[in-house]
């Protein structure tokens, strides 16, 4: 037996019908193998999709090399399943690019981050931005945001600057909380927001 072992698991969950007024109770069994080696983050993506009879399609061509094609409409999802077991114990994720792109066109400037989970568990994160204009030190904070990233992945994302910012240079300091309880990941970038 290891530390962290899970034979199987059942969810049972309402899902909706085509027709809205009805509603299903579906199971899923997950089984995950015994062993060490399975003591790692996992994930995975399970769908499940309605099944619905169809009817033979008649082709409208007495032609044989005529191909007839028809659309049933039918309701699937998604569940994303994650597994971070107890024995992972290495969290670290670190900002590996802060870029600063100008306002174009419609779109807004923005600055851009980029961060690697360098651990051996999924990286459950906070991040935000700290904006302070160089010329008045006026500081404003950028709404905080999260995510989730997996073990060795690079994640990509970014803040849209609003269209009250003052013009001038800034310093903006991202703020990564990787749920490490001693240390947090920061990054600098300093721009012109013209």
């Amino acid at each position: 037996k290891t530390a962290y072992e899970i034979v199987s698991r059942d969810w049972s969950s309402d899902v909706c019908s085509s027709d809205l007024r009805q509603t299903k109770t579906i199971t899923v069994t997950v089984d995950i193998p015994a062993g060490d080696s399975f003591s790692v983050s996992m994930w995975t993506m399970l769908d499940i999709d309605q099944l619905l009879d169809r009817e033979k399609l008649e082709s409208p061509s007495t032609n044989r090399n005529a191909v007839s094609m028809g659309v049933k409409n039918s309701f699937g999802f998604g569940i994303n399943i994650y597994q971070n077991p107890p024995n992972v114990i290495t969290t670290n994720v670190e900002i590996t690019k802060m870029q600063f792109f100008k306002k174009q066109d419609k779109k807004p400037a923005t600055v851009l981050l980029e961060a690697k989970n360098l651990g051996t568990g999924i990286g459950y994160c906070l991040y935000y931005l700290e904006m302070v204009n160089l010329v008045t030190g006026k500081q404003r904070n950028l709404k905080v945001k999260q995510f989730a990233i997996f073990p060795g992945y690079t994640k990509h994302f970014s803040f849209e600057l609003p269209n009250d910012f003052e013009k001038g240079p800034y310093s903006a300091i991202a703020v990564l909380d990787f749920g490490n309880k001693e240390e947090l990941q920061t990054a600098e970038l300093e721009f012109n927001l013209e």
